[in-house]
């Protein structure tokens, strides 16, 4: 069967390159402050003016309502210029540590740049959670659905739900290849776990829900390892998810490193530069004091249903809009 994407040998130095990086924890999580990144200072009482604030955001998965919603706070309340900048999770973490984004609201695995980055003394300081849970799931072509493949369980059946004689690939992005790997291990399968990004540089989450639906149309056997708020993992359009089990790391327990432990319940970290952090700007206290309820998360998730999972700053007016008991306490 002819697959789509590389030829079969740059796949599997894909592959090779892929698993070069599995060796970071799967472990994790908590809602604090990481400690590797030393205590976020707390907001300050004489904050002082805000200027620009620049907001970085990965889109096309929904949870970054959050960056919308916050900075429509900063503008309106704070007098900030606000500034969002488009960019991918892994490579949010860089613009933050250099200083070109102040902040990024939705961060989640990356444990490589976290020890990197959010050390003692480190340019980026790990505020603490956004109150927004996500989780892991396997999206498949449909057609591979209707064949059979529609728990986790059925990944070993190879033959049935088909592969034929092309080789098992697990498809996912860097940040999320350790779980990708633990779940490899923990469903006892015999597959390849490939890194996205070894392929297309600049791939986004939501490229792998476009990819999925394009192998539906051509009847391509994949699978590819997803993240996003558990509501939002959408199905139809070419593509099923596949349920998964509710943790593929054995006895992890949640601590500093990770927020990825389980494969159905993580949170969302705000990460900032640190610079930033303790520039007593009142939009430092802002992202520090943001912090979602199960309700006001969920209707945040509704709203980013209703735009089609098309996110905007015009979104984050609407919800800032219906909640003003909510996130006035931000900034206090």
């Amino acid at each position: 069967m002819t697959r789509s994407g590389p030829p079969r040998m740059w796949v599997a130095t894909a592959a090779a390159i892929a698993a070069g990086g599995l060796s970071i924890s799967a472990c994790g999580g908590g809602d604090q402050p990481a400690k590797t990144g030393g205590s976020a200072p707390p907001p300050s009482p004489d904050s002082g003016n805000c200027e620009k604030l620049t907001l970085a955001y990965d889109p096309g998965k929904g949870y970054e309502a959050s960056v919308f919603v916050v900075g429509n706070i900063a503008e309106a309340e704070l007098d900030c210029e606000v500034a969002y900048l488009k960019t991918t999770s892994r490579e949010a973490w860089r613009l933050v540590a250099r200083g070109q984004a102040d902040a990024y609201l939705d961060a989640y695995g990356n444990e490589d740049l976290r020890r990197r980055l959010a050390g003692p003394k480190g340019p980026v300081t790990v505020v603490g959670n956004n109150g927004v849970r996500g989780g892991v799931d396997l999206l498949v072509p449909s057609f591979m659905y209707e064949l059979g493949l529609q728990t986790s369980r059925d990944l070993a059946d190879e033959a049935r739900v088909g592969w034929g004689d092309s080789p098992p690939l697990l498809t996912t992005l860097p940040e999320l290849l350790p779980l990708a790997e633990a779940a490899v291990a923990f469903l006892d399968l015999d597959y390849e776990v490939l890194d996205y990004s070894a392929i297309r540089p600049a791939a986004t989450m939501s490229d792998l829900f476009t990819v999925a639906s394009f192998d539906d149309s051509q009847q391509l056997p994949n699978v590819y390892l997803v993240e996003g708020p558990l509501s939002l993992l959408a199905t139809g359009q070419g593509r099923q998810v596949v349920d998964l089990p509710e943790s593929a790391a054995g006895d992890c327990a949640p601590g500093a490193v990770s927020t990825l432990c389980s494969l159905t319940d993580f949170t969302y970290e705000k990460i900032v530069n640190t610079e930033f952090a303790n520039s007593d700007s009142p939009a430092y206290n802002l992202i520090y004091n943001y912090r979602l309820g199960r309700e006001p998360a969920a209707d945040i998730l509704r709203l980013v249903v209703l735009s089609g999972y098309r996110v905007n700053a015009a979104d984050g007016a609407s919800w800032v809009n219906t909640h003003e008991d909510v996130w006035r306490r931000w900034l206090a």
